[in-house]
């Protein structure tokens, strides 16, 4: 699922880069949860990126037996790659608990934001939280 999923992800970018609308100075990639999962992989795999939001997501430990599939599929082997500045939105009652590990593997430019919440945050306060970020990385 994993390598399927980023590669249809991937083809995506290839597809919104190739239109003539799209000021590819000014890409965010956003994800949340699995979202947020999957954003990882491909923000280390794609550099086209101006700004990458990933929210209440993780370093998620591959559930995969295979080693190499496991490697491919683990947050923090990707997270060192990304190479554009990363807001990083997480909940401190979020039964996902490796959002700190994920952090910390990732480079700078980078800012976190911690919320009193479950895995669902506030959406009024995060989302001027994470505007406020867009409008800094793509103004």
């Amino acid at each position: 699922m994993n390598i399927q999923s980023v590669t249809d992800q991937r083809r995506g970018i290839d597809f919104l880069f190739s239109r003539p609308e799209v000021d590819t100075t000014k890409v965010a990639l956003m994800g949340g949860s699995m979202g947020g999962y999957f954003g990882t992989l491909v923000a280390g795999l794609e550099n086209r990126f101006t700004t990458v939001v990933l929210t209440v997501t993780g370093a998620w430990p591959s559930a995969a037996t295979d080693d190499a599939l496991a490697r491919f599929s683990h947050t923090l082997n990707f997270a060192p790659r990304v190479s554009a500045p990363i807001l990083m939105v997480n909940a401190t009652g979020d039964g996902r608990p490796f959002g700190e590990e994920l952090y910390h593997a990732m480079p700078e430019p980078k800012q976190q934001i911690w919320y009193e919440s479950e895995h669902y945050l506030p959406p009024r306060e995060y989302n001027e939280d994470i505007l406020n970020w867009l409008h800094e990385h793509l103004d």
